[in-house]
């Protein structure tokens, strides 16, 4: 794992555990935001799902990652302590 990555640890692992779950309950495309183990919800945007995050987490870490189809990898955003 990056070393930028490993704040995000625990919401990286929960968001790939759930990822076939998240297929099923939302559209591919949707953006999805984690806290530590809870999701929080899912978006139309990254815009909306940042936006969120920030508003939810303040300055704490929190993931936001783009549900993808089986065998489709995408990069992963984050927010993190500046």
């Amino acid at each position: 794992m990056h070393e930028a990555l490993i704040p995000l640890q625990t919401e990286i692992k929960t968001f790939e555990e759930q990822l076939p779950t998240l297929r099923t309950k939302f559209p591919i495309g949707t953006y999805v935001l984690f806290m530590g183990t809870c999701l929080v919800g899912g978006f139309s945007t990254y815009t909306a799902a940042l936006e969120a995050g920030y508003e939810k987490a303040g300055m704490e870490p929190f993931l936001v990652k783009q549900v993808s189809k089986a065998g489709e990898d995408v990069q992963y955003v984050y927010g993190l302590r500046a």
